[in-house]
């Protein structure tokens, strides 16, 4: 089991069990909480056992954690899911807005930006995060292979600064799909892949 520390409130675990209904293969779980060792108010973290990196059935191990730039933390691990005489090395960042007392300024964002969603791979819900330096009319749409519009996201007059998505695609097939951020002026596109 590894911990990281971020602050008092702040606590990031991860750690190796059995895959969900399959003994044979080991995942890499993590789990966010507070000083009291309660989980964090986010809906990402609402899986007592800890959320599961990724759902690909393979044999996981040796993670290893180190906080981000901006409150969250970077986990990286072996994986054997390809299968051949050397382990894979994976990482996927994860983040929860940490609260600033009334003296701190809040960050600034600089640039408009499109995050890759986490996690990816994702069974069956993933978080989105964009930014944007100026309050606009933003839309987030997601799309399939096809370019056929499935879900609609965002579309809205935002404020300026971070924002951070939910989705969930119980509803879809397993496969590839695109989302993509577009104001009056700008526009960025991503790709995730949902695997069930």
């Amino acid at each position: 089991m590894k911990c990281w520390c971020l602050n008092s409130e702040n606590i990031y675990v991860s750690w190796v069990g059995p895959s969900s209904g399959d003994l044979w293969y080991s995942s890499t779980f993590v789990t966010h909480l507070n000083s009291q060792g309660e989980l964090a108010p986010d809906a990402y973290w609402h899986q007592e056992e800890g959320a599961p990196i990724c759902e690909v059935r393979s044999t996981q191990s040796d993670p290893v954690m180190a906080p981000d730039s901006v409150g969250g933390v970077v986990v990286a691990w072996e994986d054997a899911r390809i299968y051949d005489s050397y382990n894979s090395i994976y990482t996927q960042r994860f983040f929860d807005p940490i609260p600033v007392s009334a003296n701190e300024k809040p960050e600034l964002v600089h640039e408009f930006s499109l995050s890759q969603n986490f996690p990816n791979p994702f069974n069956p819900e993933t978080v989105i995060e964009f930014a944007l330096p100026t309050a606009s009319k933003a839309a987030l749409k997601v799309f399939d292979i096809t370019g056929r519009e499935v879900e609609t996201l965002v579309d809205e007059q935002l404020t300026a600064g971070n924002h951070r998505v939910q989705f969930d695609g119980s509803r879809l097939a397993s496969g590839v799909y695109f989302y993509s951020l577009r104001t009056a002026s700008q526009s960025l596109t991503r790709k995730m892949v949902l695997l069930k």
